[in-house]
């Protein structure tokens, strides 16, 4: 993407999780909290413009929110493809508070019992939205393509079965189940903050790309009741591809919008 963009703009690409392996922050604010401090280390001060691709975005977004409020300036937040966060969510955490009185449960017992409501819930909709991707792109592929992702599934599920019967580890690779834990529990981390995120209202500006190819509810992806100065364009691609074989298309739409926040246009 860098190398689509004007050549006299600085880019920098933020790690998720830093290059040095630490425990991942518990909430979408705390990681954002984290990343600023990388970012600001590069470069101290504004104006900005940030960005993240799917779930990255609630990051960028969030990374938004803490530079404003310490009086920074933020020329536009880039959502690619990021659904917000769906309204029951905010009704699942008011049920939660509401059980912790009833049962007179300390701070701590709250959370608790949050976090297990909160990874119970997650699962759920998680492989629900997964299954829903799955379908959805079975539909649009030919017969050889939906013949071969059933197969490597059963194929998977026989090599499980196999290593459970006779002991062979679960990996392909070889690897010990410790080392697939290890390899998991951050994308755990990372799906159990974003899902917990409740965004609050931003009054910058901000664009969302939304790839064409995957069919939306609501063009805004749901976003326009928090964010009052969104923008929405459509780019080519499916929520891959927008950003890798159609990167050259993306990278000129987003040039168009940096260049109108930097002249106020």
């Amino acid at each position: 993407l860098a190398r689509c963009l004007d050549s006299a703009r600085p880019v920098y690409a933020v790690h998720l999780h830093g290059l040095a392996k630490r425990t991942l922050p518990p909430t979408v604010e705390a990681i954002a909290a984290d990343r600023l401090q990388a970012v600001r280390a590069a470069r101290p001060h504004g104006p900005y413009v940030l960005g993240g691709h799917c779930n990255g975005g609630m990051v960028a977004l969030e990374m938004a929110h803490q530079l404003r409020a310490a009086g920074e300036r933020v020329k536009v937040v880039v959502l690619v493809d990021t659904s917000a966060p769906r309204h029951g969510r905010r009704a699942v955490h008011r049920t939660v508070d509401m059980l912790a009185r009833l049962r007179g449960l300390p701070p701590e017992g709250r959370t608790e019992l949050d976090l297990r409501i909160a990874r119970t819930l997650e699962e759920v909709a998680w492989w629900a939205c997964y299954c829903q991707n799955r379908l959805r792109i079975l539909v649009r592929s030919g017969m050889p393509a939906q013949a071969d992702f059933v197969w490597r599934k059963l194929a998977g599920a026989a090599w499980h079965v196999a290593g459970v019967l006779w002991g062979r580890p679960a990996s392909r690779g070889g690897a010990p189940p410790h080392a697939s834990a290890a390899l998991a529990e951050p994308s755990q981390a990372y799906r159990r903050a974003i899902q917990r995120y409740v965004p609050a209202l931003y009054a910058g500006p901000v664009v969302l790309f939304r790839a064409e190819e995957l069919p939306a509810n609501r063009p805004d992806l749901g976003w326009s009741r928090v964010l009052p100065r969104l923008e929405v364009a459509v780019i080519p691609g499916d929520h891959h591809t927008s950003i890798t074989r159609h990167i050259s298309a993306f990278a000129t739409r987003l040039e168009e919008f940096i260049q109108r926040a930097e002249t106020g246009a």
